[in-house]
């Protein structure tokens, strides 16, 4: 649950966000003021991510974006076929994924082309390296795959310009 995402709601907007954790979301409401502060209408649904989408049936997203696997337990649940059905299902025709695969242990880019590419969709990584004064204020790296069926969407500036492609890994099969 990444609290700071509201400020890009606007009025009319739906952020719903799905976290397994209810003192993640005890911890937002009361230490910090997004929740309450966004023009968008909020949404929290408590439980699996995975399961909560597969079990709705009335919503579509025009981005879905999931982050999780920045730590050392990382739920290879939300990186499988499985779960990359699910969250077509709930996606927009023209809209985008958005998969966080920043990890010490694990290289998770090429696993999500690998998904992606079974699915015959198109997909852009985007890197960010904290510069000397955002390594000051403990910001670090951070890797966020891009998947969609809209090509046209990778095309644009500035994410052409500030994206680029996954580099290809033998041997990386398809989770499920």
């Amino acid at each position: 649950m990444c609290s700071s995402d509201l400020a890009y709601g606007r009025k009319g907007d739906l952020i719903r966000f799905y976290e397994i954790n209810p003192q993640v979301v005890d911890f937002a409401q009361r230490h910090f003021t997004y929740l309450g502060d966004s023009e968008a209408k909020v949404e929290i649904s408590l439980g699996d991510a995975r399961l909560s989408l597969e079990r709705e049936n009335d919503i579509a997203f025009d981005v879905i974006a999931v982050d999780a696997f920045s730590g050392d337990s990382i739920p290879t649940h939300l990186i499988t076929r499985e779960a990359m059905d699910a969250y077509l299902r709930r996606l927009k025709p023209d809209g985008a994924l958005l998969i966080h695969t920043t990890n010490r242990y694990l290289s998770l880019a090429p696993v999500v082309k690998t998904l992606a590419d079974n699915r015959g969709l198109s997909t852009a990584i985007i890197e960010h390296e904290p510069s000397d004064e955002e390594s000051n204020a403990q910001q670090s790296d951070s890797d966020w795959v891009i998947v969609t069926r809209n090509e046209n969407f990778l095309a644009r500036e500035p994410l052409k310009s500030r994206s680029g492609e996954i580099p290809a890994r033998e041997g990386v099969s398809l989770w499920t």
